[in-house]
């Protein structure tokens, strides 16, 4: 499976803005992830969960801080990002499910030495399907470096992961995502290893949730040109994230993340070095 990692978005406006820059005022600190308050049951399942046909909306916000030393100095530079997704699935037989993901709100804010982010056209459309093999998107169109796009396939790919039939507290498993993406004109490789484990049940305000912890793995490289510089972008980090399944409805009611990189920018003969922290959330909104 080929998708886009979500750090990239924050890469490709940030890093790659960053490295070329001039700094400005200092922007300020992140917030922190929220997640649901619940009061963990006495179950220990097991559960089933399957994706439901049907329609659901998510409100996702996203923030990204950058940290290095360029020219002497010590560097940040923040964005952050909200959008507003529509997911349909629908049954088409054999087990598997087709969607349409649709996205109408997606606005960016930058501070630091970053520029304005530069203009999207909405709404945008992404269709596919889901199934035992997982997330099938079709064939992007010709300007397969839409950043909008690029976003939405990896909510596709973070809230439609496959999960076993049957889960009880202590179920673990792991895959393996190689993706692929093209971010402000540099092409980007990654390969995620992702491994998961049902932590067990919450009451939220009377709604039972399926509590599924996930930790990652990241490794990514790219090269290319960026306005008139050659670029060379290399990653390794870890992250993990939390998944707030309701089985009865089969969504996920809430996702959150948070990811920690290092980052190293190659351009113009010099390296530029930064740590990356990046969180998300997903929350279903109707």
């Amino acid at each position: 499976m080929k998708h886009t990692s979500t750090s990239w978005l924050s890469v490709s406006l940030v890093i790659l803005s960053a490295a070329c820059a001039s700094p400005r005022g200092a922007p300020r600190e992140l917030p922190p992830v929220a997640r649901p308050s619940g009061t963990p049951t006495s179950s220990t399942g097991p559960w089933t969960f399957r994706h439901a046909p049907g329609t659901r909306a998510y409100r996702i916000t996203r923030n990204a801080s950058i940290d290095g030393l360029t020219d002497s100095a010590s560097r940040r530079e923040i964005v952050s990002n909200f959008t507003h997704e529509i997911l349909t699935l629908d049954e088409v037989g054999g087990g598997d499910l087709a969607f349409k993901a649709v996205v109408d709100t997606f606005s960016v804010t930058t501070q630091g030495s970053v520029g304005p982010a530069q203009p999207t056209t909405l709404p945008v459309e992404l269709l596919g399907s889901v199934g035992a093999s997982g997330v099938r998107l079709e064939s992007p169109p010709s300007d397969e470096c839409n950043p909008v796009r690029a976003t939405v396939a990896t909510d596709l790919y973070n809230l439609l992961p496959r999960f076993p039939s049957s889960m009880s507290k202590g179920t673990s498993w792991r895959d393996s995502i190689s993706t692929s993406g093209c971010h402000a004109g540099i092409p980007t490789n990654a390969v995620t290893r992702r491994t998961f484990t049902v932590s067990g049940e919450l009451d939220h305000s009377g709604r039972r949730l399926i509590l599924v912890e996930r930790v990652d793995s990241v490794t990514a490289r790219g090269s290319g040109a960026y306005n008139q510089h050659r670029m060379q972008v290399e990653s390794t980090g870890n992250g993990t994230a939390a998944y707030y399944l309701d089985a009865g409805s089969g969504e996920v009611f809430q996702l959150t993340s948070s990811q920690r990189s290092l980052i190293r920018v190659m351009t113009s003969g010099r390296v530029h070095t930064f740590t990356q922290v990046a969180n998300q959330e997903f929350v279903r909104v109707r």
